[in-house]
């Protein structure tokens, strides 16, 4: 778990988000770059907000997004 941790603040802490809609439904997958393993319990909010969710069992989360998000910050404890 430790390395794929690494991993993912190495690699996927930020995610830029092309505007579209007024809102739009946001659905992915966190893995972690070593394994592809899976990471359950990751935080994705939309950077400089508290607007977010975590991620399931499967490492999936989905949330809703304003058009005026521009990025994705990824944490994990």
């Amino acid at each position: 778990m430790a390395t794929r941790l690494a991993s993912l603040r190495q690699h996927a802490h930020e995610v830029r988000l092309a505007a579209q809609a007024q809102e739009r439904s946001l659905t992915g997958k966190v893995t972690g770059t070593d394994d592809n393993g899976l990471l359950p319990g990751v935080s994705v909010v939309i950077k400089g907000t508290t607007l977010g969710t975590v991620t399931d069992a499967a490492g999936v989360y989905r949330f809703n997004v304003p058009a005026s998000a521009t990025t994705l910050a990824f944490s994990f404890i």
